[in-house]
């Protein structure tokens, strides 16, 4: 199964709607995960996609949850788990390979501009509970997807922490499942974006979002973007097919300098993966 994310920064353009139906179209996504995209366009942007798609997409209905619009094929099973959280969401997908549903929680965290690194350490913890919480009703702990936009990199605290995400960047470890901390449990999330960092890293750029500024400490790439699973489907997802996608039928997504064009598009760039769930 083919996932798509990407935070669109309101465009809510016919160009970009248009741009986003080629990207489904050619990457074959068979759920797309839109944070900031306006809710009075959505009906809108459906019919762009279905026009182009064959009719075969449906945008999967909410409640009450609105901070990410989730656009699937018709014949994927997918449906609201909990619309309670005020960042984050739980939605089960039926896996034909598992027999049984595999939870999805899309992420739009709070940002940097608003929400300064304590208070983001602070607010994590209660993200982390509505997983767990979430997984435990549900049932089944392993087969979880975090995907979205967490304005924070991989490396922060908030990320790696027990009481966060505690996200890791080698298999290995994720796949031991928990560890032990002063005699409590934390289960473990695997984190894939690592692999983003440097020039030797996969993809073409660094990172899902550009930032040049005037300070003596600034690291220009930003992994805000991402995507975390638990130790069940580690095996089932596809590297090759993880990537920041930099551009669309041939048009590039970045500026001449190397920064994103964010006058055309967003100032975050899609990511893609693929499980087979």
């Amino acid at each position: 199964m083919n996932f798509l994310f990407w935070n669109i920064n309101k465009k809510n353009t016919s160009f970009l709607f248009d741009k986003i139906s080629i990207l489904i179209q050619n990457e074959h996504i068979d759920v797309c995960m839109l944070a900031e995209l306006d809710q009075a366009d959505t009906a809108k942007l459906l019919h762009i996609i279905n026009s182009r798609n064959g009719n075969s997409y449906k945008i999967v209905q909410c409640l009450v949850w609105k901070k990410i619009v989730i656009i699937s094929k018709k014949n994927i099973d997918i449906s609201t788990y909990d619309e309670s959280g005020k960042r984050i969401g739980a939605f089960k997908i039926k896996s034909d390979i598992f027999e049984k549903e595999v939870l999805l929680f899309p992420i739009h965290f709070y940002d940097k501009k608003n929400y300064d690194s304590t208070e983001q350490n602070e607010r994590i913890e209660k993200i982390k509970k509505f997983i767990d919480d979430t997984e435990s009703r549900h049932g089944e702990s392993n087969l979880s997807i975090v995907c979205g936009d967490f304005n924070l990199n991989p490396f922060e605290t908030p990320m790696i922490k027990t009481k966060g995400m505690h996200a890791v960047m080698e298999k290995d470890i994720a796949k031991k499942g928990e560890r032990i901390v002063d005699g409590d449990a934390y289960k473990f999330f695997y984190n894939p974006m690592w692999g983003f960092y440097g020039d030797n890293g996969k993809g073409n750029v660094s990172g899902t979002y550009f930032l040049q500024r005037s300070l003596n400490v600034e690291l220009f790439w930003h992994l805000l973007d991402q995507v975390l699973i638990r130790k069940g489907l580690i095996d089932y997802f596809e590297d090759s097919q993880l990537d920041i996608i930099t551009t669309i039928d041939g048009n590039s997504l970045l500026n001449r300098n190397g920064s994103i064009n964010n006058k055309d598009y967003s100032d975050h760039l899609p990511l893609k993966f693929r499980i087979n769930i």
